[in-house]
């Protein structure tokens, strides 16, 4: 087994911007479907500010995932495990978690707080159909 260095090299370098890249390419896709599904139902929330929301979580997502990345890497060696079998699975894991809650305070830029310290969501995903709120029973 080789053992892991930190050296700054060009493939150290390549890796974390294509993780950067990557987590933009995707922020931005999912910002652009958002908005139109969005839209396709009635929504009001604007494309600039879901852009806003996906690219920040993104971009700290991305710096979470190169963090946790090299530390499992060097901690599955330095415990006598083959980093090839545990770094993806600990990093799929921790990631999944911690990008949920890194996206609850990027969007909450798109939410406005009561006097009472609720959270009041701005009402973006409310239909046409339902805008003076939705059905009640018994109509």
């Amino acid at each position: 087994m080789i053992e892991p260095r930190l050296e700054r090299t060009g493939q150290l370098r390549n890796a974390i911007v294509a993780s950067f890249v990557n987590g933009m390419i995707v922020s931005v896709f999912i910002a652009v479907l958002a908005w139109g599904i969005g839209r396709v139902l009635g929504g009001t929330l604007g494309l600039g500010r879901l852009m806003v929301i996906t690219v920040v979580s993104g971009m700290l997502l991305a710096v979470w995932v190169v963090i946790v990345s090299s530390v499992s890497v060097y901690a599955s060696y330095r415990l006598g495990y083959d980093p090839d079998d545990t770094t993806i699975p600990v990093v799929t894991n921790v990631c999944d978690i911690t990008g949920v809650l890194i996206l609850f305070p990027s969007s909450g830029s798109c939410c406005k707080s009561a006097a009472s310290g609720a959270v009041e969501p701005i009402p973006a995903f409310r239909t046409a159909r339902w805008s003076r709120g939705p059905p009640r029973s018994g109509r």
